[in-house]
């Protein structure tokens, strides 16, 4: 059995060749080949397989394909095997061409006689019957081929080398020439021919040879010859023939470490640094920042090891030890040492002053091409004496802070990975089968990680560790955010022992870190799943200026995240770890903090509900719970705000009723100053989980108005949850409290509440007398805007009982007051019922008007909700008034704002019709098949019977 890779690749037995698979096939045995006796991951093999374009089933097609090597090679001797997690192919003896080829060259190198070398390397160069793996394309392999291609130049040249020493000149000169043609910017193959030249006598031809080396790189790459070559050429000149040593090469370092096994989830950010790195004329530079343990030292080695071939003068590397918790950081003159002494400069004529040697070691690169690698940087005081200063070096520098003041430079700040990648990186330590064995466990696991590659390894590291663990059950001891991060600790790797080395820089800071410091303990303490610039000024009282400053300092240590300009979040473990630090802090500390964020949240809610819902009834509570909150320039911002932070702000309900030291109360007003929102925007969900704590601590706290207001609310949340039972307890539980301390305004806003629920229920006489009770109440409290969307529900009454005069009556006294108070969501909803009344009327044209006026309001607000509602109900109105077009194209809109807000069963109505749209122009195919498109959906999503109510009723 024999295996060629110096060539075109060849298998062959009994001296004939095997025939092995497609393109992909070769090149995953290809891959077994060059890493013969070792064992080969799956995602190696699918990257040599397929590059950066992984299929999603790419491992089991990579199974599938080294089955059928397996059977093929089998057949003539060879032997895979299978071990955990991938792949060996296993050799016996010389079966390589490689493996004789590196034996000879290794028996050359310890032959001290050249005339006993040379026959070696001439016989390990006879091997080679082209480049390598001529023929197989693909970044991996091409990269692996090219390295093997340098290992052939390198014994070409010490062969050469040999056999000048031996006297073999003049044989020599015709292969140099050729040598030199192919290669026509190896310094070291001309200056050999020159050598040869001259020793045979032709003199002016080693001149000449000399003066094309020159103007090659002097006109290509701006640089002259290489010292060793121009003391050849000095050496010619003054008519030395003998001249019998060989050429000195200068000194190509390989420093960086070894690549790292499998690099999973980054094919893009790869393509990314690669291609800057290699692009392009000057010095690349490149810049891998981000959190520590997301992987930008794995990330620049490979992005290295892959962009070798680019600088054929090697790759200098140092851990400069920036993020380092325990060991200093590296001076830029050690570093400057190191450096110069691998490029071959004599230690004694290494300078001792920093900008010396600075500048020698940007003169010794001047004439190089050669790769820096400048791992866990500090800041841009430790890089900038370290970058060269001429084209054709590039640099790669990986920190977890923001670096700087690098002119040029290309930053790429690395994010956790995805839950698919994050789950692949499980499976390349824990065995294959277990991560297989329970997908949803997986999953968990790599969600309580962050999908941080740190904790990843670590979290793989101790399923390894305990093969009698199943997933599952680390995945429930992760589960406990209270040993998170000890769950994530081995003893010479841990996720906690890299966010301290970051934090700890900045406590033991001076007066600006270490209030950066604090700052992001204070910014953990939240639950939100970001926090804007003004609530994290409200949770440290400061400024918001001064606030901005100190979480930009945050960033720039990457401790925090930044999402947009003014918004913050941070990483999972990230927060757990600064609550450990919070732990410290005294307990009233946290409280009042969480209180200013509290208030600063409530009195902004105040001032939008202001400007959403003006003559809103629960305004009489604001007071002076409505100082010092966000001022906004109209209504759509408002809403903007209060959208934006919605699950912020639901979140600080909840939070600000379970933190010891905060009154309770204050969860209950953030509550009842959010509801107004939540009621316009339809989030019952988060109506009711606000609310049901209001209704908790408001009864803790004996707070008889702050109770029955939460009631009321949490009734209103379950009826539109489809929970009427709960929400009649809550909502009669409410009546009775309002009644009993004479709160007429509390008594109307329940009673309307409870007339909807019985509209709901079908009971529209009950629901009537509701409304009419609750119109008197709203009267006598002289709250008219209650009185308005009290008018509008009883429209709604009149109408289905076919009273269309009364309803007609109803919603021209609400529009009236909504204009009167200038509040353009009671307007547009008013418009949007009397639009449907005229339609129903036999109005069309006045319709029209208030559908066209309503749909502009929604839209004026951002509310896709109302503006679905808007098109449904003006499409049917084109259709009856034959305006096939334009009802069409109301259909599709709404079924775009249906989609966007995943609402199933209103996209089924849509659809149903659409589908009678197209019947009316007689499209039966199309008809049909929109038809079966809204049966598919039907019953997919929440109910719609109340859609038009959930809109048009904002008063509840």
């Amino acid at each position: 059995m024999k295996y060629a890779v110096l060539g075109p690749l060849l298998v062959s037995a009994s001296g004939r060749e095997v025939a092995i698979g497609g393109p992909r096939s070769q090149r995953i045995l290809a891959m077994l080949l060059l890493h013969a006796e070792q064992v080969v991951s799956v995602d190696q093999l699918a990257e040599a397989g397929w590059d950066d374009r992984l299929p999603k089933t790419v491992r089991r097609q990579v199974q599938n394909r080294v089955a059928a090597l397996r059977t093929c090679l089998t057949r003539v001797g060879g032997v895979i095997e299978t071990h955990p997690g991938g792949y060996r192919l296993r050799l016996t003896g010389d079966e390589l061409d490689l493996r004789v080829f590196d034996r000879l060259v290794v028996q050359a190198q310890e032959e001290t006689d050249p005339s006993r070398a040379a026959p070696a390397l001439r016989a390990a160069l006879a091997l080679w019957r082209g480049p390598a793996l001529a023929g197989l394309t693909g970044y991996v392999v091409e990269t692996l081929a090219g390295g093997l291609n340098e290992r052939r130049l390198t014994a070409y040249l010490a062969c050469v080398d040999a056999e000048l020493a031996g006297g073999g000149h003049a044989r020599l000169v015709p292969e140099l020439r050729e040598l030199v043609r192919r290669h026509p910017l190896r310094e070291r193959f001309a200056g050999q021919l020159m050598q040869a030249l001259a020793r045979s006598g032709r003199r002016t031809e080693a001149l000449e040879t000399y003066r094309d080396l020159r103007d090659r790189l002097v006109g290509e790459l701006g640089v002259e010859p290489s010292e060793p070559v121009r003391a050849v050429h000095r050496a010619v000149l003054s008519g030395d023939a003998e001249m019998t040593g060989p050429v000195a090469a200068l000194p190509v370092p390989r420093q960086l470490p070894a690549d790292v096994p499998a690099l999973v989830g980054r094919a893009d950010e790869l393509a990314k640094v690669r291609e800057a790195l290699t692009a392009g004329a000057g010095t690349p530079l490149v810049v891998i920042e981000g959190v520590g343990g997301v992987g930008k030292s794995a990330l620049g080695i490979r992005a290295a090891h892959r962009s070798a071939e680019a600088f054929p003068d090697g790759q200098l590397y140092v851990d400069l030890q920036g993020s380092s918790d325990v060991l200093p950081a590296l001076s830029p003159l050690d570093v400057l040492g190191r450096f110069l002494r691998a490029i071959g400069v004599r230690h004694d004529a290494i300078p001792v002053q920093l900008a010396e040697a600075a500048a020698l070691f940007r003169s010794e690169l001047a004439r190089r091409r050669l790769l820096v690698v400048l791992d866990n940087a500090r800041d841009a005081t430790q890089v900038l004496p370290l970058l060269p200063g001429a084209p054709g070096c590039a640099v790669l520098i990986t920190a977890r802070r923001t670096v700087a003041n690098l002119p040029g430079a290309y930053h790429l700040r690395l994010d956790v990975l995805t839950a698919a990648a994050a789950a692949e990186q499980l499976a390349l330590q824990a065995r294959p089968a277990r991560i297989d064995a329970d997908p949803a466990a997986v999953a968990e696991v790599a969600r309580w990680c962050g999908y941080l590659p740190l904790a990843l390894r670590v979290a793989g590291a101790r399923l390894a560790a305990r093969p009698h663990w199943t997933v599952r059950d680390l995945a429930d001891r992760l589960a406990d955010a209270h040993r998170r991060l000890d769950e994530l600790e081995l003893p010479d790797l841990g996720v906690r022992t890299s966010f301290a080395a970051s934090h700890r820089e900045l406590a033991t800071g001076g007066d600006r870190d270490r209030a950066a410091a604090d700052a992001f303990v204070a910014l953990s303490l939240l639950d939100g799943p970001d926090v804007p610039v003004i609530l994290a000024a409200w949770l440290i009282d400061r400024p918001v200026r001064k606030t901005e400053q100190l979480v930009e300092r945050l960033v720039d240590e990457s401790l925090v995240e930044t999402s947009a300009p003014g918004r913050y979040r941070l990483h999972d473990l990230l927060r757990l770890y600064g609550r450990e630090l919070a732990a410290s802090y005294p307990p009233d500390r946290i409280a009042d903090a969480v209180v200013r964020a509290v208030r600063g949240c409530t009195a902004t809610a105040w001032t939008a509900v202001e400007l959403i819902a003006p003559g809103d009834r629960l305004l009489v509570h604001a007071g002076t719970r409505a100082d010092g909150g966000v001022r906004f320039a109209g209504t759509r911002a408002a809403l903007d705000w209060l959208e934006s932070e919605r699950h912020n702000l639901t979140a600080l309900v909840v939070q600000a009723a379970a933190t010891p030291g905060v009154p309770g109360v204050l969860a209950a007003h953030l509550a009842q100053a959010l509801y107004p929102f939540f009621r316009l925007r339809g989030h019952w969900g988060d109506a009711a989980a606000a609310n049901r704590v209001a209704v908790a601590v408001a009864e803790r706290a004996g707070d008889r108005d702050a109770l029955a207001e939460a009631r009321v609310s949490l009734g209103a949340a379950l009826r539109h949850l489809n929970r009427p039972a709960e929400a009649e307890a809550e909502l009669r539980a409410a009546l009775a409290a309002h009644r009993e301390s004479g709160n007429d305004a509390g008594r109307a806003h329940a009673l309307q509440v409870l007339g909807l629920l019985r509209h709901d229920l079908g009971d529209r006489d009950r629901a009537e007398e509701c409304y009419r009770e609750s119109l008197l109440l709203y009267d006598r409290a002289g709250n008219i805007r209650g009185q308005a969307t009290v008018l509008d529900n009883l429209g709604t009454v009149h109408r289905d009982l076919g009273r269309h005069r009364q309803a007609r009556d109803c919603h021209d006294r609400a529009l009236r007051i909504f204009e009167q108070l200038g509040d353009q969501y009671g307007m547009s909803t008013t418009r949007l019922l009397l639009g449907i009344l005229l339609r129903e009327s036999g109005s069309s044209g006045a319709a029209l008007v208030h559908m066209d006026a309503c749909l502009a309001g929604y839209r004026r607000l951002s509310d896709r909700h109302g503006e679905m509602e808007a098109l449904h109900h003006r499409a049917l109105l084109h259709r009856d008034e034959g305006r096939f077009s334009a009802a069409m194209r109301d259909h599709e809109a709404a079924l775009s704002a249906c989609r966007d807000l995943q609402r199933r069963d209103a996209e089924a109505r849509e659809l149903r019709e659409m589908s009678r749209t197209l019947a009316t122009r007689g499209y039966a195919e199309r008809a049909d098949a929109t038809r079966r498109r809204a049966a598919a959906l039907a019953g997919t999503g929440p109910a719609i019977a109340d859609m038009v109510r959930d809109v048009a009723r904002p008063g509840e």
